[in-house]
């Protein structure tokens, strides 16, 4: 083996892919889950609701409707980069391409939680007065 063959990294793919799928997971339960949820009660209670709020319901809505494209469709596109970048030897990008998917699924899951929970909040304030 020459100095400048790079190794590929099947064990970084796995845990990148580990981080990727637990992190899908926690954002297809806020989706499916909690948003509709909250949703509810915001509407029992007639809230005018933040456009960040909005955004997430609607998220929330589309991913109802077409999960089953939507769901194998993103899991497909990251592992298929993922796998090419590793055959191509190019582990330095594959662990940036898996970092940031990884800080863009943490950044969505605290801002759908920031979406539901500041009406909550501002739902319990209302009512404890």
């Amino acid at each position: 083996m020459s100095e400048n063959t790079v190794k590929r990294s099947p064990v970084r793919v796995a845990v990148l892919l580990a981080l990727h799928a637990v992190c899908g997971v926690i954002i297809l339960y806020l989706l499916f889950k909690l948003v509709p949820e909250h949703e509810k009660i915001f509407k029992d209670f007639n809230m005018k609701l933040p456009d960040m709020t909005i955004m997430a319901i609607n998220l929330s809505a589309l991913f109802a409707r077409y999960w089953f494209v939507l769901v194998p469709g993103m899991s497909a596109a990251d592992i298929a980069i993922m796998v090419a970048l590793n055959r191509t030897g190019r582990t330095g990008l594959m662990t940036a391409w898996g970092v940031l998917v990884w800080m863009v699924e943490m950044l969505l899951i605290g801002l759908i939680m920031m979406a539901v929970m500041v009406p909550m909040n501002d739902l319990i304030m209302r009512l404890s007065k």
